[in-house]
């Protein structure tokens, strides 16, 4: 019997040959290996005003940008931004803390990832939906899904908190689609290495196609109230895309899993 690793590099090899023509039904898929990722090119020019189907990160969508281990990146935090930072003792980074003393929210509670952090840590193949009034983002990460309003409404002026905000987007040309996100609560990180944010946090994505198989995504977070400054999370991160009806793996944070882990690996490392 083959093992599960043998299968998905069965399957990877498979989307390498194939992507982006149609091909036979899989189950499962894992995602892109970095040789498959990197092998597929841009295909010709990119339709007008379409995102439609399936689009892979790669390795790099999954890993992150340097910025989440060193703070390489990161613009200097406010007085309120230390405060918060000092509270959160995350896996990686230079605020890393033991694994059995790790609050991270996602991977100590089951908590969403929210946003933005579902686009800046373990990034992994979406689906996207376009409808005349919406542009909807299936994320194969904690099989999870957010709205894109595209019918002309502004965003809310004292937004209710929300795990993945409120969005609005609008076509800037013919190949890039803009969204600007507000409302995200204060309970999620930005990342995996403990960067926080504040309820007056704001984001904007743009999606830029710059070929039939190659989709650019730009990440700038701007929060006053916890950095010094703007920044850009993700800087034209390629998405690759995959043969239509791929099916995805599942990969959810269960909570009953989180506690078995803490239970069986986290509290096990503790010195006696």
């Amino acid at each position: 019997m083959r093992t599960r690793l043998t299968v998905a590099a069965t399957i990877v090899t498979t989307l390498a040959i194939c992507a982006p023509r149609a091909m036979a039904q899989t189950w499962g898929f894992p995602g892109l290996s970095n040789d498959a990722f990197a092998a597929i090119a841009a295909g010709g020019p990119a339709p007008q005003r379409d995102l439609t189907g399936e689009w892979d990160p790669g390795g790099a969508g999954i890993a992150g940008g340097d910025n989440y281990f060193t703070g390489r990146n990161t613009p200097p935090l406010t007085p309120l931004g230390q405060q918060m930072v000092s509270r959160n003792r995350p896996g990686h980074g230079p605020y890393s803390a033991k694994v059995y003393d790790g609050n991270d929210p996602l991977t100590t509670q089951g908590d969403p990832s929210g946003f933005p952090r579902i686009v800046n840590y373990e990034f992994r193949p979406i689906r996207i939906v376009q409808t005349p009034k919406a542009v909807l983002i299936m994320y194969s990460f904690n099989q999870t899904w957010r709205i894109i309003w595209t019918d002309g409404r502004k965003l809310p002026e004292d937004p209710d908190p929300r795990w993945f905000g409120y969005s609005v987007g609008r076509w800037e040309d013919n190949t890039t689609f803009v969204v600007d996100t507000v409302g995200m609560t204060d309970r999620t990180w930005i990342d995996s290495g403990g960067y926080p944010h504040s309820d007056a946090m704001r984001v904007q994505e743009r999606y830029h196609r710059t070929g039939m198989n190659v989709l650019e995504l730009t990440v700038t977070i701007d929060d006053p109230k916890v950095y010094t400054r703007p920044f850009q999370s993700r800087d034209r991160l390629p998405l690759k895309r995959l043969p239509d009806g791929t099916d995805f793996l599942e990969q959810v944070y269960a909570a009953s899993e989180v506690r078995e882990f803490k239970t069986d690996v986290a509290d096990q490392t503790r010195t006696p």
